[in-house]
């Protein structure tokens, strides 16, 4: 009967044991299922335990640390991707204006205007010079 008893307490006490050691490796479970699941990257607390479950848990920290700061500099470089979008549609904008405003003024000049390239082949020529 004592035997009995005190194989129970031993199986217990194992449990209880075995339970608290396998806490930090639900934790990083939980984590890890939490971060493929809703893209939720989040830390796992490190606890006492013994060295290899420790390790995992470091190791899992530190890739949630670089794929976070991965994340931030991917964010910044869409930000300022966007910027400069923005600021070249502007300046082509700016230079079709521009553009269209000589155009109109050669048009516009009682003067006959050529203009030629780097090789003096004609690249516009107003129509007064063409009479």
């Amino acid at each position: 009967m004592k035997l009995q008893l005190l194989i129970t307490l031993a199986v217990i006490l194992a449990l209880i044991f075995i339970n608290r050691g396998l806490k930090p490796l639900r934790a990083l479970r939980a984590s890890a299922e939490l971060a493929v699941r809703q893209g939720h990257l989040q830390q796992v607390e490190e606890a006492r335990g013994h060295p290899e479950i420790l390790s995992a848990i470091r190791s899992f920290n530190h890739m949630v640390r670089v794929i976070k700061k991965e994340i931030r500099e991917s964010e910044m470089a869409r930000t300022a991707l966007a910027a400069a979008k923005l600021q070249a549609e502007e300046h082509a904008q700016q230079m079709f204006r521009e553009k269209e405003f000589s155009h109109i003024t050669l048009e516009c000049i009682a003067d006959g205007v050529i203009t030629t390239n780097e090789h003096g082949l004609l690249n516009y020529m107003n129509p007064l010079e063409g009479k």
